[in-house]
């Protein structure tokens, strides 16, 4: 199966960005390639500055290098096949009745969900690409809530590369932050 983003309805901007309703910046999609295993990835990152860069992937990195990777929306039947695949049966994620019943102004986008799209983004960007094992997420944070037809990108910098005992590989240590369209963080998260 491909693995694709959901193309933003946003316009596009010719420095790579899109403007939202709210007259925020978010990056564009990059254009796609298919690899060896004929799976769609992307393989840029976008600098602030809207200019496109061939990606690095993790272990290419260097501390204090910050990427950008391209953008996804998050649909109702996404969603919704994430709540049925994972079990994830909390109403709030299930009905706008619910989540309004709790507080919220309509239905929400689990957390986890919003985490595996970002990790997802990261892997299309081609940034895993050599990864051997992922370590753990540290300071995860759920900054604010995600809802249907959000779109979302992810912030990503360089932090450590320590070699392991033998030298052979490196542990890598990143921050990165997850935005939405309006450009405030949802999510936060340090990987190794």
């Amino acid at each position: 199966m491909d693995r694709q983003t959901t193309p933003s309805p946003l316009p596009i901007h010719p420095d790579g960005f899109q403007t939202t309703d709210q007259g925020k910046e978010v990056p564009t999609a990059c254009s796609p390639r298919a690899d060896s295993r004929g799976m769609i990835t992307h393989h840029r990152f976008q600098t602030r500055k809207g200019e496109l860069v061939q990606s690095k992937t993790i272990s290419q990195g260097s501390p204090g290098e910050k990427f950008i990777t391209e953008s996804k929306t998050i649909t109702e039947a996404e969603e919704a096949d994430f709540c049925r695949i994972t079990a994830n049966t909390l109403p709030i994620f299930l009905s706008d009745e619910a989540a309004q019943a709790k507080g919220w102004p309509r239905r929400l986008v689990p957390g986890v969900m919003t985490m595996s799209c970002s990790i997802g983004l990261l892997e299309q960007a081609g940034f895993l690409d050599d990864v051997v094992a992922f370590m753990g997420a540290d300071k995860l944070r759920y900054l604010a809530p995600v809802y249907i037809g959000d779109t979302l990108h992810v912030e990503v910098e360089f932090i450590e590369k320590r070699p392991i005992k033998d030298g052979s590989r490196h542990v890598i240590i990143y921050d990165f932050k997850t935005y939405n369209q309006d450009g405030v963080a949802v999510l936060a998260a340090q990987n190794r």
